[in-house]
């Protein structure tokens, strides 16, 4: 809860209107500005050309993006979607989230649905809960757990059927995000291996014994050189980069490792 923070679609531009939390294979497209991983994202165009992305916005909607997709946003409540495929997960506290789609809005009433942008119009398919369809003529439709339709670029509605496998949702990407960081351990343990052999090496750490280190930061050379294990003074042991991998925080300026 934020002091003052009445309307979530209210919040200042300038801290952002959602969080990037998750890329999987993205590749940006050519004139977007590349976002890191938990990076604010402010009002303004998100494009990527291939790969899943994952956006929360600070109303609690969160989106999974499948490239190719572009996306204009424009508040923590709202955003325009150009083309693409996405999966919506709109919890209770982030009911009227509404997303924009040329003279469509497809407001979620607290619900998990798919939407597909093509130039031939947009597919919204409910897979639980309920949306809201608007259109520029006012006309309202409520589609609810089970529906899909298709609505053309003239602004003709077709019966379309559910199929959620079509659409990434959150489990499904963290799942391939799981086999991603695999495959990236799995090479760089190949080539950590081959380095820590190579005779022209000094010295190497790769923080990688599961150990108990004892303020003793272990020398991973092969062979083993105790000789060049370093002594830990104040930096503190936590978490790596890879499950199965430490690393050191260093926060106060004594922090540091003697060798």
């Amino acid at each position: 809860l934020e002091r003052g923070a009445r309307d979530p679609d209210a919040e200042p531009t300038a801290r952002g209107v959602a969080l990037l939390t998750r890329l999987v294979d993205a590749s940006w497209a050519p004139d977007q500005t590349p976002v890191e991983i938990g990076d604010a994202l402010t009002p303004g165009r998100f494009a990527i050309t291939a790969g899943h992305a994952q956006i929360e916005f600070l109303c609690g909607a969160t989106l999974v993006l499948e490239g190719p997709a572009e996306l204009e946003l424009e508040s923590a409540m709202r955003a325009r979607v150009r083309h693409g495929r996405l999966r919506a997960h709109v919890p209770p506290a982030a009911r009227g989230f509404s997303l924009d789609v040329n003279d469509l809005k497809v407001v979620d009433l607290g619900t998990d649905f798919g939407l597909a942008v093509t130039p031939q119009g947009a597919d919204v398919q409910v897979f639980d809960g309920a949306v809201e369809l608007r259109p520029a003529s006012n006309e309202r439709r409520l589609l609810k757990t089970g529906d899909a339709v298709k609505r053309t670029a003239r602004g003709e509605y077709r019966q379309s059927v559910a199929a959620p496998d079509r659409f990434v949702d959150i489990t499904a990407l963290e799942a391939r995000a799981h086999t991603q960081r695999a495959a990236r351990y799995k090479r760089w343990k190949s080539w950590s291996n081959r380095l820590r052999q190579d005779p022209r090496l000094i010295a190497y750490y790769a923080f990688d014994d599961t150990g108990d280190w004892e303020r003793r930061l272990p020398c991973s050379m092969t062979p083993a050189n105790r000789e060049l294990d370093g002594a830990i003074v104040g930096a503190r042991v936590v978490a790596g980069r890879w499950p199965r991998q430490h690393a050191l925080a260093y926060k106060q300026p004594a922090d540091r490792v003697r060798v």
